[in-house]
């Protein structure tokens, strides 16, 4: 089976000086009340570890890639965190294994930029895993200013794109959040 590659780039101090990871998180409420939290398409793991310090229950670590896995568990064992754990797997041909309604949080960062029917089966994926009144945010790189990593700008969606792709997913049309963060990306929020 061919794996399809994320284009991180190599250099991880370099990737994670482009976000606020801890303050994207707090903006969105991402930073308290969680029991546990999948991290799809976690990459480096920039958001899983902090996720990681702010759950009370385990964050799932999830991505196609071996050696983001291999990454994101040296980094947590070399921050002495316990309660991530991580599952290699391609999220749009087997799921993320994770069982019905078992996460309070599900987080999609830099990850929609598929094909629309991707990216809703992605969301799918993560309402069918999330307790009912769980909250999935997604982050992704603005397509109206210039910035120094991301798909084109073609690729990139907007937030009403992925509010529609949210709603078609399962999740309630009623209660999306939007936040800019930072000078390069910007979040939604809903829940199920």
């Amino acid at each position: 089976m061919k794996i399809r590659e994320s284009g991180m780039p190599e250099d991880v101090a370099y990737w994670e000086s482009l976000f606020a990871p801890v303050q994207f998180l707090r903006t969105m409420g991402f930073d308290v009340g969680l029991e546990s939290v999948a991290d799809l398409g976690c990459g480096y793991g920039t958001f899983t570890l902090p996720l990681a310090r702010c759950a009370h229950g385990h964050v799932y670590a999830i991505d196609l890639e071996p050696g983001m896995i291999e990454i994101v568990q040296k980094r947590a064992a070399q921050q002495r965190i316990t309660n991530i754990i991580t599952l290699q797997r391609d999220l749009l041909l087997d799921g993320c294994g994770l069982a019905d309604e078992s996460v309070d949080g599900v987080l999609l960062a830099h990850l929609l930029h598929s094909e629309p029917r991707d990216n809703i089966r992605l969301l799918q994926e993560a309402q069918r895993i999330l307790r009912v009144g769980g909250r999935v945010a997604v982050i992704h790189w603005r397509r109206d200013v210039p910035t120094p990593r991301g798909p084109t700008l073609g690729f990139r969606p907007t937030p009403e794109q992925c509010s529609d792709w949210c709603i078609q997913a399962g999740f309630s049309k009623d209660s999306q959040e939007q936040y800019a963060l930072g000078s390069y990306h910007w979040g939604i929020v809903m829940r199920k």
